[in-house]
């Protein structure tokens, strides 16, 4: 009686081992991944009072790369490269080993949020309750180291190429010059701001 109750614990251990190997893979298709990733961004984005303009940069960049990261799972999406002024080919990733490409997305995402926003220690622990849950849902260690780094070879990518947009030297350059023609902007109250970022169209590749 007791072999018979060792034997069927041990099939019921192997074919829950094979069960779960793969069931993360459904579970880490939740939309809720992206939605957090985005929404964290955006309160650091809203915490460190980026103006709109610089706002749309920093989800330009922040998005492209969560998407060139996640479409190889579906042969149906076309990559952004050598569609968008200078995005040149992304890194690919090994055809012959398996990744987790929504934990890719979001590392992607989450690596070029930071390096364009300020406040990287309040997302640096938005990050590391993210990650837990990918592991949490079941993706092996190799798959999920392989996954992080491909993602970070994307938003490396997608860094480079936002270093070619002019923003950095856009910093240095003169506040706009309220002239006295009507047809020109002028501020207005109640605040009389100074004009925000006047030398936009020089940004992003125009």
């Amino acid at each position: 009686m007791n072999r018979i109750l060792l034997v069927t614990i041990g099939i019921l251990f192997l074919v829950s081992c094979k069960d779960n190997s793969g069931s993360y893979k459904t579970k880490v298709q939740e939309s809720e991944y992206f939605h957090r990733a985005m929404k964290e961004i955006t309160d650091r984005i809203v915490h460190d009072i980026f103006s709109p303009p610089v706002a749309s940069r920093i989800y330009t960049y922040a998005t492209v790369a969560g998407y060139e990261a996640i479409i190889h799972q579906d042969k149906n999406y076309r990559s952004l490269a050598g569609q968008l002024n200078g995005l040149k080919e992304f890194p690919q990733p090994d055809s012959t080993k398996e990744y987790c490409y929504p934990l890719a997305a979001t590392q992607a995402m989450l690596k070029v949020g930071r390096t364009l926003i300020f406040s990287e220690a309040d997302l640096d622990k938005f990050y590391v309750v993210e990650m837990q849950k990918f592991k949490d849902a079941g993706v092996p260690d190799d798959v999920f180291e392989r996954s992080v780094a491909f993602g970070d070879s994307v938003a490396k990518h997608v860094m480079t190429w936002s270093s070619k947009d002019n923003y950095k030297q856009s910093r240095s350059f003169p506040k706009y010059t309220i002239q006295h023609d009507p047809a020109t902007w002028q501020p207005t109250p109640p605040a009389y701001m100074d004009a925000v970022e006047p030398h936009w169209k020089y940004q992003m590749g125009a």
